[in-house]
């Protein structure tokens, strides 16, 4: 949960957030991630939020602050 990465990742659907200088918290959300097979459910959920974060998405919000 450090920088802007909590307001880009949603907890537990396109990434785990844990806090920052805490390994063993780390650990488990590493564990978990593999042991509820995340990889899929992660990649997907990725897929349909990421034009958000593209060029082209910038440059239409900027221009409709006119």
């Amino acid at each position: 949960t450090v920088g802007c990465l909590p307001e880009i990742i949603k907890d537990g659907e396109t990434g785990f957030l844990v806090p920052p200088k805490n390994p063993s918290v780390l650990a488990e959300a590493t564990i978990r991630y593999f042991k509820d097979n995340k990889k899929e459910e992660f990649t997907n959920n990725i897929k349909k939020i990421k034009n958000r974060f593209s060029w082209k998405y910038l440059t239409k919000a900027i221009e409709s602050f006119d």
